[in-house]
């Protein structure tokens, strides 16, 4: 999921993007933490919030995000 985890639980006490049922268990309790279901932690899906994954995905700062993305992309295969 591209939201990040704090996202699922609105501080204002509106409703969520997601209901919490479809969720898996580890992410329908408030303040877990919820990285390997929620990795990139995007506000949203518009074209600024790609473009902000893309800059710390190149800028080398964030190893275990661009980790978790090759993973994620080349689905656990063997990478050349």
């Amino acid at each position: 999921m591209t939201y990040g985890v704090d996202a699922l639980f609105p501080s204002d006490g509106a409703t969520g993007p997601l209901p919490l049922r479809l969720l898996p268990e580890e992410l329908q309790t408030p303040g877990l933490d919820g990285s390997k279901y929620a990795p990139y932690e995007m506000a949203d899906l518009t074209i600024p919030s790609w473009v902000q994954l893309a800059a710390r995905l190149g800028d080398g700062k964030h190893k275990k995000l661009q980790n978790r993305f090759r993973k994620y992309m080349f689905l656990g295969g063997q990478e050349e």
